[in-house]
C-alpha cells in the first residue's frame, strides 16, 4: 500500500466518548460540497479515496464514476475532515474535526465518536496502522494513542513508548511499518514500539516528510531536501528561481513533483545529487500541480488546481487531465441563493458565481475588476433573466469597495453608482420593487438608494427621526411589488407614496431587531427577530414565537424563507435551522438531518418544492418528497440540459423523452423568436442527446425549447 498524504492542520479534538454504529443515509437530502485541495488521500483495490473537507469522495476505478460519502448519503455528520487513510482489508479510515472516526467495512459506514469526554486529548492524526486491525492515532498532546475498532465500547489506549511532545506539527505514514513524526526543526519515526530521532543536519523550519523506497523527501521553509539515510541533500528554492513550494508530490525512482501553483518541477535524486526540471509549460494554465496532492500505486498524481472545484490527475506519459465531471462547487462559503425565473438555482459566496443547470454546477467567470476575493452579497433577476449580483471586494471594512454588476449574455456590467453617497462600499442588498425599480443599501451605512428611469433617489434612516433605526439588515419586495426593509429598529415599508414604519415597540422586540422578512400565501409578514425569535405580522396583530418556548433556547434567527406548503424554514446561525409546518417546530442538524453543516447562511425554495440550505463549504438540498435523491445526476422533472453553459462554438443536448412520441427541439433568441429546428419526429422513451453548432449566430442569450406530449421546457444557454 502506498500513501502519501497531507500537511497536518494544528487543530484540536476530543478524545474517549466511545460508540460505534453502522450508519445509513437521511432519505430526501443530497450534499453538494465545495472542495480546493486534498486534505487526505488512500487507495483501495477498486477505488481512489479523498478526504475533502465535508466530503469522503470515492472514484471508482472500473468505470471512474465519482460517489460522494457524507451526511445526507452516510449520516457522518458535519464532517470537516482532517485525516484519510486506507488499512488492512481494504477498510477506510477517516477523521473528522468533531474528534470522530468514520470506517467503511463491507460497504457500509461505522462511526467511533471521542467527542464526549476528557477536553486535553484530541486526535489530529491518523499514523497508519497498528500492526493489527487497528489504528495509531497523533492526539493534539504529542501523545499517540492506539484504537481497536473491534473493542466494546471503542477504547484508545495511551501508548507509553512514545515522549510527551505537543510541538510535533506532522506525522504520516512511512515504508515498512515506520510513522513519520516531526516538529519545528527534526524529523522522528516509530518502528516496533521504540522512537528514534534522524540525525539530520541543517535543516530549517519543517513543513512535511515523506518516505519513498531508498530515502525521505522533507520539505522545510526554503529547501527540498532528500535524506538518503546517510547523507541529506538539498535544493534551495532560490536556486530554481522560487522562493517557495507546496508540499512535494513523491513519484517512483527518487524522484518527486514540486510546485508553487503557477510553476511546476520535477525533482530527482540519482548519482548522490538532487537535479531538476521544469514542467510547467507540461500543464494546462489553470491545471499546474495544486496545494497538496495525492499519489497513488500507479504514480499518477490527484490534485486540485487553482480553479477551485476541478480535480485533476497527473501521469508522466498523458500529462494533466481534468475530470470531465464537476461536482464541486467553486464557490467557497455560499453566503446567498437565490432562484431565477427558469428554475436554475444560483449560489454567491467567496469565488465565482455558480448556478445549477441539467443537474450539473457552472459558473460565470467573475468581474476581473473586483479581484480573486469578491464575495457575492446577494443575487437578482433582471426582466430577461439575467443575474445582476451585490458585490464587494472580500476585504470588508479594510477596503470597503462593491459593486453591482449585471450579466449581459457575454460579460459583466457595471452599473453606475456615483450618483449615491455610499459608492464605493461594500453593496450589501438589491431587490426589485413592482415598478422594476431597482433598490440598493450599502453594507456600511443607513443609505439607501433607488435607481428609476436613470435617475437615483438616495434616502437614509435619519429621514424618518421617530423610528430610530440605524442599519438595513434587508431588502424584500411582496408579492404585490411594495417595498420593505428590515432594520435594526423594526420594520419599514414604502406603498409607491410614502414610508410607513412597524417599529420596534408594536412588534415586541426588545434590544432585537428584524434581520429578515419574508411574506407567506395570507401575505402576512414574517420577521427573523434574532435572539427575540420570529413575529407574524398579518396588518392588525402580532404573534410571536419565542426561543425556549417554541422551539429550544439560545437560537438567534437570522433568516426566513417560505416553503411550498406554506411552511416557514429559518437559519439560525451556526446552531442548524429551524422548520415551522404551521403546528409544530422542528430543530434541524447535522446530527438528524442531511445537513453538510449547522452554518447555514441560506435559504431557497426551487419550484419543485425542493428546499436548498447555503451554507460554509457547501450546499444541502432537501426534498419534502422524500427518496434519495441522486448526487449529481440529472434530477427526476429536469428533462433538458446543455454543455457547456456558457460556451463558445460547439454543444452537446441532454434531454428526456418521458414516452415515446413526437417531440420538436428549438433554438429561440432572448426574445422567444424561432432561430433553428435541432429536433423533429418521433422518439422513443428515455434519455437521448444531440450535438450542435453554434454556426454564424452572434454571442449573447438564447433560449433552447423542448416540446412534447406532456407540454414545454425552456433552457437557457449563453453563448460567448
Amino acid at each position: 500500500m502506498k500513501r502519501r498524504c497531507t500537511k497536518l492542520f494544528p487543530c484540536l479534538f476530543l478524545l474517549f466518548s466511545l460508540s460505534t454504529n453502522a450508519q445509513e443515509g437521511y432519505p430526501g437530502w443530497d450534499n453538494y460540497h465545495f472542495a480546493s485541495y486534498i486534505i487526505g488521500g488512500g487507495e483501495t483495490s477498486d477505488a481512489i479515496w479523498f478526504a475533502l473537507g465535508n466530503s469522503i469522495t470515492e472514484i471508482r476505478k472500473s468505470d471512474r464514476a465519482i460517489i460522494h460519502h457524507d451526511n445526507a448519503s452516510a449520516k457522518l455528520g458535519g464532517l470537516y475532515m482532517q485525516d484519510l487513510y486506507v488499512g488492512n482489508d481494504d477498510v477506510v479510515y477517516a477523521l473528522s474535526h468533531s474528534n470522530r472516526i468514520h470506517y467503511r467495512i463491507d460497504d457500509r459506514w461505522h462511526t467511533a465518536d471521542f467527542s464526549d469526554q476528557d477536553h486535553q486529548y484530541f486526535f489530529r492524526k491518523i499514523l497508519g496502522s497498528n500492526g493489527q486491525d487497528g489504528l495509531l492515532l497523533l492526539s493534539s498532546s504529542g501523545r499517540v494513542y492506539d484504537w481497536d475498532p473491534s473493542s466494546t465500547p471503542s477504547q484508545a489506549t495511551d501508548i507509553p513508548y512514545w515522549e510527551f511532545n505537543p510541538s510535533v506539527r506532522g506525522a504520516t505514514e512511512g515504508v515498512n511499518g515506520k510513522k513519520l513524526l516531526w516538529d519545528y526543526f527534526r524529523v522522528g519515526y516509530l518502528l516496533d514500539g521504540s522512537f528514534t530521532w534522524l540525525d539530520i543536519p541543517e535543516l530549517g523550519f519543517v513543513n512535511s516528510a515523506q518516505e519513498v523506497e531508498g530515502g525521505l523527501w522533507i520539505q522545510d521553509s526554503d529547501r527540498l531536501h532528500f535524506f538518503d539515510g546517510t547523507n541529506v541533500h538539498s535544493l534551495l528554492y532560490e536556486d530554481i528561481g522560487i522562493s517557495w513550494g507546496h508540499e512535494p508530490a513523491p513519484l517512483s525512482g527518487k524522484r518527486a513533483l514540486l510546485s508553487t501553483g503557477t510553476q511546476t518541477f520535477m525533482v530527482s535524486f540519482e548519482s548522490d545529487q538532487l537535479s531538476w526540471r521544469e514542467l510547467s509549460e507540461e500543464f494546462p494554465e489553470d491545471g499546474q500541480l495544486g496545494y497538496y496532492s495525492f499519489t497513488d500505486q500507479t504514480d499518477r498524481v490527484w490534485y486540485f488546481s487553482r480553479e477551485i472545484g476541478v480535480l485533476w490527475e497527473w501521469e508522466e506519459e498523458r500529462g494533466a487531465i481534468s475530470l470531465n465531471e464537476r461536482p464541486w462547487l467553486s464557490s467557497s462559503d455560499v453566503f446567498r441563493m437565490a432562484v431565477d425565473p427558469l428554475g436554475r438555482v444560483w449560489a454567491g459566496g467567496w469565488g465565482q458565481p455558480i448556478y445549477m443547470s441539467g443537474g450539473n454546477w457552472h459558473t460565470l467567470d467573475f468581474p476581473t475588476e473586483l479581484g480573486v476575493n469578491s464575495l457575492v452579497n446577494d443575487i437578482l433577476f433582471n426582466q430577461e433573466n439575467q443575474p445582476i449580483l451585490a458585490t464587494d471586494s472580500g476585504f470588508g471594512f479594510f477596503v470597503p469597495f462593491g459593486e453591482v454588476v449585471q450579466w449581459n449574455g457575454m460579460s459583466w456590467d457595471t452599473l453606475d453608482l456615483s450618483g449615491v453617497s455610499f459608492e464605493n462600499q461594500i453593496i450589501n442588498k438589491i431587490e426589485f420593487d413592482g415598478e422594476y425599480n431597482l433598490w440598493v443599501a450599502g453594507g456600511v451605512s443607513d443609505r439607501f438608494a433607488v435607481f428609476n428611469r436613470g435617475e437615483w433617489f438616495e434616502y437614509e434612516l435619519n429621514d424618518l427621526p421617530q423610528f430610530g433605526a440605524r442599519f438595513i439588515h434587508e431588502l424584500r419586495s411582496d408579492r404585490q411589488g411594495t417595498m420593505w426593509l428590515a432594520t435594526d429598529k423594526g420594520v419599514i415599508n414604502y406603498d409607491g407614496f410614502r414610508f410607513h414604519t412597524i417599529d420596534s415597540t408594536t412588534l415586541n422586540l426588545g434590544f432585537s431587531g428584524v434581520s429578515d422578512i419574508a411574506f407567506d400565501e395570507e401575505d402576512r409578514l414574517w420577521a427573523a427577530a434574532m435572539d427575540a425569535g420570529v413575529r407574524v405580522w398579518d396588518g392588525q396583530t402580532v404573534e410571536q414565537f419565542l426561543p425556549g418556548q417554541d422551539f429550544p433556547e439560545n437560537l438567534s434567527v437570522q433568516r426566513v424563507t417560505i416553503g411550498a406548503q406554506n411552511d416557514v424554514w429559518f437559519t439560525t446561525g451556526w446552531q442548524g435551522i429551524l422548520h415551522f409546518d404551521g403546528t409544530n417546530w422542528e430543530h434541524l442538524t447535522v446530527d438528524n438531518s442531511g445537513l453538510h453543516t449547522n452554518g447555514i447562511n441560506t435559504i431557497v425554495v426551487d419550484g419543485r418544492g425542493r428546499v436548498w440550505f447555503g451554507g460554509g463549504g457547501g450546499i444541502s438540498v432537501f426534498d419534502p418528497g422524500g427518496g434519495f435523491i441522486a448526487s449529481f445526476q440529472l434530477p427526476e422533472g429536469e428533462r433538458l440540459s446543455v454543455y457547456p453553459n456558457p460556451g463558445c462554438c460547439e454543444f452537446i443536448l441532454h434531454w428526456q423523452a418521458d414516452v415515446a412520441a413526437d417531440y420538436r427541439i428549438e433554438l429561440l433568441d432572448a426574445q422567444g423568436r424561432h432561430l433553428r429546428q435541432l429536433w423533429a419526429g418521433p422518439q422513443e422513451s428515455g434519455e437521448h442527446q444531440l450535438a450542435f453548432e453554434r454556426g454564424q449566430l452572434p454571442a449573447g442569450y438564447y433560449i433552447i425549447r423542448l416540446s412534447g406530449p406532456n407540454g414545454q421546457q425552456g433552457q437557457a444557454l449563453i453563448m460567448r
